[in-house]
């Protein structure tokens, strides 16, 4: 499965929830144009969750003609609200945030060439700050001498056991990965900035799709790190974790 795919599979808000209350659109667009039906030339397609009133109400994803993800989006109530995510054409991210009530807030993440560049700080749609990303990368980074840039791993508040307080409060065994016996172990890479926000987790490999996104999600709400430091000073990084998911 394609990364771009798998960067969002745990933000998106899935259907079931809403069984007895949703019904699926799909509106076709030429450029900005919204078309009849898919009879008639179009560049691009939405596919949304919406209410018996016509209310964007859940997930609202767009696509190319290729049937590639160019943007996630979710709604309540046609408001904007929880994760946002925009793609190119070839696939490479390029935008990812979250909305509440409409409005940009928290962390957004800008992309160049699909690498994680700039972070931006929003507070209920005001910008507070932003940075250029530098992220170091504990197998790679390392000075002219060959000695390791990073010499102070990015840590969990608690340590192990905060970690592993952390998985038993919030970690839940996906219940399709049950009926079908899959387990084994999730490896997922993200960035901790130098404020010790996660951001851009990655699914670098999973025995069964359940598991990954369970992965995914658990990691994506877990709170601030403590982050890796260089030369005594906080930077940004990367960090890869193994989950092990296992039936008994």
């Amino acid at each position: 499965m394609r990364k771009h795919t798998l960067s969002l599979l745990f933000l998106i808000t899935a259907l079931t929830c809403f069984a007895q209350k949703v019904r699926i659109d799909t509106v076709y667009f030429l450029g900005d144009v919204a078309l009849v039906s898919k009879t008639e030339a179009f560049d691009t397609y939405q596919v949304c969750e919406v209410d018996r009133k016509g209310r964007k109400i859940g997930a609202c994803n767009k696509f190319s003609k290729a049937n590639e993800l160019l943007e996630a989006s979710n709604f309540d109530k046609e408001i904007q609200t929880g994760r946002y995510f925009l793609y190119a054409e070839d696939g490479l991210p390029e935008l990812e945030g979250n909305y509440s009530n409409g409005k940009k807030d928290g962390i957004w993440v800008n992309y160049t060439n699909g690498e994680p560049k700039e972070i931006i700080l929003f507070n209920k749609g005001n910008e507070l700050s932003s940075r250029d990303l530098e992220v170091l990368d504990p197998l790679e980074s390392k000075d002219a001498e060959g000695k390791p840039l990073i010499d102070k791993q990015p840590s969990f508040p608690g340590a192990q056991q905060g970690w592993m307080n952390h998985l038993s409060q919030n970690l839940e065994y996906p219940r399709d990965a049950k009926r079908k016996g899959h387990e084994g172990e999730v490896f997922v890479k993200f960035i901790i900035t130098k404020e010790g926000y996660v951001i851009s987790p990655k699914l670098v490999k999973s025995p069964a799709y359940s598991l990954g996104y369970e992965a995914l999600r658990v990691v994506s709400i877990s709170p601030n790190w403590i982050p890796a430091e260089s030369r005594g000073k906080a930077v940004d990084s990367y960090l890869q974790l193994r989950l092990a998911f296992e039936l008994r």
